[in-house]
């Protein structure tokens, strides 16, 4: 709704106020098409699943301040992409995740079940549920919502063979503990 100004207030006249109001409206209209971030907010990480190629879909919960908003402390909002999902709004994506393939993550080689090839035990994994990110919210081509947001990937895992104390020189160095 285009509001009519009829009186102007120092220099603010009639006219520069429909000049501010142009300039604000098509600012709008530039993002839209250029479908550049909307939105930054913070969000947690609520849960992973697998979508292939070392990539996964995120279910998240938009993080809100508490009252007053004099305290560092943050609440959950209504979890997405989870199980009690928001029909309009989608689970997110990491773009650290975009290059990876079905053989690489990160650039380290990978079998088909994430695990790094010649480093037995250890395996790239999804970002890890409680994770707090800043979240893009961007309109896609096809005008619908979508989530981004960028965090690395941990990787897990143990050595399958533990390390052993090993004798030199007539002298037995233990394994620190």
């Amino acid at each position: 709704m285009k509001p009519t100004i009829t009186q102007g207030l120092g220099a603010l006249t009639p006219a520069a106020w429909q000049q501010i109001y142009n300039a604000v409206g098509r600012g709008g209209a530039e993002r839209e098409v250029d479908h550049v971030t909307m939105d930054r907010f913070s969000a947690r990480i609520t849960g992973s699943e697998s979508v292939g190629n070392n990539k996964f879909a995120y279910s998240w919960r938009r993080n809100r301040q508490t009252a007053g908003g004099e305290t560092n402390e943050w609440t959950d909002g209504v979890e997405v992409g989870g199980t009690n999902t928001e029909t309009e709004y989608a689970r997110a994506v990491n773009t650290y995740e975009g290059s990876n393939t079905a053989s690489v993550a990160y650039g380290h080689a990978v079998n088909a079940n994430g695990g790094l090839v010649n480093q037995d035990g250890f395996s790239v994994v999804a970002v890890p549920t409680g994770t707090v990110v800043i979240m893009n919210a961007l309109r896609g081509l096809d005008g619908k919502m979508s989530f981004q947001f960028s965090a690395p990937n941990p990787i897990t895992g143990e050595c399958p063979t533990p390390l052993t104390a090993v004798a030199y020189d007539e002298g037995l160095y233990p394994l620190p503990s």
